[in-house]
């Protein structure tokens, strides 16, 4: 063991003593000092990500990420679109993790509504307002060696909806129609 991994194990327990408290058992202070070493040892290491873009019940776009070190995603959507963004955190292992995950839109909510689950591991994106570049980051403050996730979405107008024009009737048989637009 390294001078600096012999550092962090002390930490750790000395750490887990004070988070376990007087009079805990010396089995509850090993467990807890080897969970805060493995978190400072080997953080997270992989932030894998799904992102789906529908609108309605039809899936526009489905991106999917497996490592989301160096992964940017950048799409496009309409005013009628909506993201839904689910991430899977794993430790150095492949093992899952239930880390509490940051979510952060760059816009402060002007252009999109960032609705986070309750677990914090996924979360629906809604246009409120046409934008581009609007990042979406999320981040996992227990890792922080571990590579964000983020995703910029340019929000455009939302299809046709209705079509106006006006008819003209020419009251004389052989007149030529109205000259057009």
């Amino acid at each position: 063991m390294g001078h600096v991994s012999r550092r962090l194990l002390a930490a750790a327990v000395q750490a887990a003593a004070a988070q376990c408290g007087p009079g805990a058992s010396s089995d509850a202070v090993m467990a807890s000092t080897w969970d805060l070493y493995r978190r400072l040892s080997r953080p997270t290491a992989w932030m894998g990500a799904d992102v789906t873009i529908s609108r309605g019940t039809t899936v526009r776009a489905f991106y999917q990420f497996t490592d989301a070190e160096g992964e940017h995603l950048m799409t496009a959507m309409t005013m009628d679109d909506t993201a839904d963004i689910v991430i899977s955190t794993t430790d150095d292992h492949g093992d899952p993790t239930a880390d509490q995950l940051s979510w952060v839109a760059s816009d402060g909510g002007a252009n999109l509504t960032l609705t986070v689950s309750d677990d914090t591991q996924s979360a629906h994106v809604a246009p409120v307002a046409e934008g581009t570049g609007i990042t979406v980051t999320v981040t996992d403050p227990s890792a922080p060696g571990a590579p964000a996730f983020v995703a910029s979405f340019d929000i455009g107008p939302g299809p046709t909806s209705q079509l106006v024009g006006t008819v003209t009737v020419n009251a004389g048989a052989n007149a030529a129609p109205p000259a057009g637009p």
